[in-house]
């Protein structure tokens, strides 16, 4: 019998080297699914829920604005998926860059006046 849907996923995830997020805008937080990202940072996480805060602290400066431009034009509904590059500081200080992509699934696709 094959496994469930859900274990299916997670193989294909951590084949790929994907991670998972969950974002709230209106709570301003991140649920993270999985933790590859965090580990490969150096920063171990043993929370479910962190502060979009925390998470935009270890961005590079020169990267946040374009960031946080691309998460307010999605969730405002200019462009039906989230896609940015940026560079994240690990915990040592050196930096690695991400792909990040992203769709809204669930809740309102536009929440007026929201900023990350």
């Amino acid at each position: 019998m094959p496994p469930p849907d859900h274990q299916r996923l997670a193989l294909a995830m951590e084949a790929a080297r994907f991670d998972l997020w969950e974002t709230d805008p209106v709570a301003g937080t991140i649920t993270r699914q999985t933790s590859r990202n965090f580990a490969e940072l150096g920063y171990i996480e043993h929370r479910i829920t962190i502060p979009m805060d925390e998470f935009f602290a270890i961005v590079h400066r020169d990267d946040l604005a374009a960031l946080k431009a691309a998460l307010d034009a999605h969730v405002a509904g200019a462009c039906e998926r989230f896609c940015c590059e940026y560079r994240m500081r690990t915990k040592d200080g050196a930096w690695i860059w991400y792909a990040s992509r992203g769709k809204i699934i669930d809740g309102d696709a536009a929440l007026p006046g929201r900023r990350f």
